[in-house]
């Protein structure tokens, strides 16, 4: 009886906690981000009748507001959209409508471990999915602001390594999406568990299976290649760094031998013979005559 109790409880916890960390990416290669960020331009300016950004993250650390991804245009007050951790928590900003602002903070992220985020908001509902499984339902937007021009992926939209409140570790599989996508059976049918494939109604995918040393996120839907700011050190694909290629100096012909005077031919049971030139300072019989 106490054995089919505990079997019970085991697995009424177990269905409670969907949440599955991965302890490695899903799919491919990986970017990390130590300072650096992506940068890419979308040059379709209509606004979206709904809007979803999935990706794959493994922060470094939770602490302060790390911003995931931010698509604004320059000087805005605030983002069109921005997906942000903020202590621990998964924050979504966005503005909609002539000045109306809409900003959500919920459910719990872990650091060190592979976890999948996704934001989708549509004019019925605004909800935020931490592997598969939703972090609330709240209320809809209409007038949704355009995805873009510009976007970021791990910086606050500025376009400088020292912009303040970077995301520190690593992402994979971003795709932004210009619908409401249904997480949730993307989740259970492991679609995650592969790289994303193009369709009409995806703006990017960025499957970011690059090898270390490339400094562009190649798009794998809509042409939207993202570049990687800061230089190696602060962002780069997981890898080891190429060696460069070796100095190897040229090839030099070997040297000549000038003699002043003929070399002795030898013959099998003859003795060497020299030939002195005629105006030589030397004769046969005599030593050598210095002039004075």
């Amino acid at each position: 009886m106490i054995k089919i109790i505990f079997s019970i409880l085991f697995l009424l916890v177990t269905l409670s906690y969907p949440q599955t960390l991965y302890a490695s990416p899903p799919s491919g290669n990986y970017l990390e981000l130590n300072g650096g960020f992506i940068k890419g331009e979308n040059t379709d300016n209509s606004s979206p009748p709904a809007f979803t950004f999935e990706a794959w993250i493994k922060p470094n650390s939770l602490g302060g507001l790390q911003h995931i991804m931010t698509l604004s245009s320059p000087n805005q007050t605030h983002p069109n959209y921005q997906l942000s951790i903020n202590g621990g928590s998964l924050q979504l900003t966005y503005t909609y409508s002539v000045n109306a602002l809409r900003q959500i903070v919920t459910g719990n992220l872990s650091s060190g471990n592979w976890q999948h985020i996704a934001a989708v908001i549509s004019p019925s509902s605004t909800v935020l999915f931490l592997n598969g499984t939703s972090l609330g339902n709240f209320n809809g937007s209409y007038n949704l602001k355009p995805i873009g021009p510009d976007i970021f992926i791990g910086s606050d939209g500025h376009s400088s390594i020292f912009s303040s409140n970077i995301f520190k570790g690593s992402i994979d599989q971003v795709r932004i999406s210009k619908i409401s996508r249904n997480i949730p059976a993307n989740w259970q049918n492991n679609l995650y568990l592969t790289d994303l494939s193009a369709d009409s109604e995806a703006i990017l995918i960025w499957n970011l299976n690059q090898a270390r040393g490339e400094i562009s996120a190649t798009d794998d839907s809509n042409h939207i290649n993202g570049l990687l700011v800061g230089g190696d050190l602060k962002i780069h694909f997981y890898g080891v760094l190429p060696t460069a290629t070796p100095f190897v100096l040229p090839t030099l012909r070997p040297l000549r031998t000038i003699s002043l005077f003929p070399q002795p031919t030898l013959h099998p049971g003859s003795s060497p013979t020299v030939t002195i030139p005629e105006d030589s300072w030397f004769t046969r019989l005599e030593r050598p005559l210095f002039r004075r």
